[in-house]
């Protein structure tokens, strides 16, 4: 069976949110977590891998200086109301 490369992306960021979603869930915090965080929810163009970030941070209760700045920053021009919620 072949896939259309649109249904190997589509599965693909699924694993990511996913991988990010576990990654809040299990509640260990290093920098490197941080760092993977910080990318996502600044550059990632998938809407729904910066809302999966943006909620880990949540979950984690992370008040990490630079996660807030990236989030306030991302705040003013982030235009999809999945991820603004």
């Amino acid at each position: 069976m072949i896939f259309g490369l649109e249904t190997v992306l589509s599965g693909f960021l699924s694993l990511i949110c996913i991988s990010i979603a576990a990654l809040g869930s299990i509640g260990v915090v290093d920098d490197k977590l941080i760092e993977v965080l910080l990318w996502s929810i600044r550059y990632e163009k998938v809407a729904a891998v910066r809302a999966e970030a943006c909620n880990a941070v949540a979950v984690l209760g992370l008040r990490d200086e630079r996660l807030l700045s990236v989030l306030q920053d991302r705040l003013v021009v982030e235009t999809e109301e999945l991820v603004k919620r």
